[in-house]
């Protein structure tokens, strides 16, 4: 799976999702919701 791939998820009220997958790694997936421009915020 690349980073950009999309893939659809489904939340626990039933509706279903298509994310954006921006990393995958052993413990976690992250994904974007939503389109338009986004900003990697530091912590």
């Amino acid at each position: 799976m690349q980073k950009t791939d999309k893939i659809t998820v489904q939340t626990e009220t039933g509706q279903s999702l298509d994310v954006i997958v921006t990393s995958i790694k052993a413990d976690a997936i992250w994904i974007l919701i939503g389109e338009g421009p986004h900003h990697r915020w530091k912590r």
